[in-house]
Parts: structure tokens; sequence; C-alpha cells
């Protein structure tokens, strides 16, 4: 977890190893993803377990009638991983 321009960033490599930028908090109850499991594809929040993929969506809703809200969504941001150095 990185704070940019006061904003908490996560920055992670996906399954394939590309470089990839999204906010650090959980659009539910604004739990630090940092501290949640990433597999490689989603980032489970430690807090309720919903998972959030990395292009600003929510994929998994683990509770009630499991239908994921519209506005479930995290900010990701564009990445270019060039000389040994991910630019945001």
């Amino acid at each position: 977890m990185r704070r940019l321009l006061g904003i908490p960033t996560l920055i992670v490599r996906d399954e394939r190893g590309v470089a990839k930028a999204t906010s650090d908090r959980c659009p539910h109850r604004f739990a630090p993803l940092h501290k949640g499991v990433f597999d490689g594809r989603m980032i489970e929040c430690p807090c309720h377990g919903f998972k959030v993929d990395l292009n600003d969506k929510c994929g998994h809703h683990p509770h009630g009638d499991r239908r994921i809200p519209r506005a479930a969504r995290v900010k990701s941001y564009p990445v270019q991983a060039r000389d040994d150095v991910i630019w945001i």
C-alpha cells in the first residue's frame, strides 16, 4: 500500500505479472484492502469478505442474496511499468 497524493493506493501484480493499481479501500465499509487476501485476480476484503477485481468492480458478495450493488466499485488507475518503475 502506498499513499499517492493523499489517496491510499494498492499496487499489485496480477496472475500474469501485470502491474495494477487500485484504491486501497473496500466499497462496503472502507476497510483497507491491503490487509485482505489477493489471489492474483481478486482481493478479498478482510472485514466482510467482499471480493474486488482489479478493474473497478466488486466480483463477489458473500452475504444475503449475493447480488452485487452497482455502487460497489473500487477506483482503479492506469499503470505503466517501465525501467523497473511502476508509473500511475
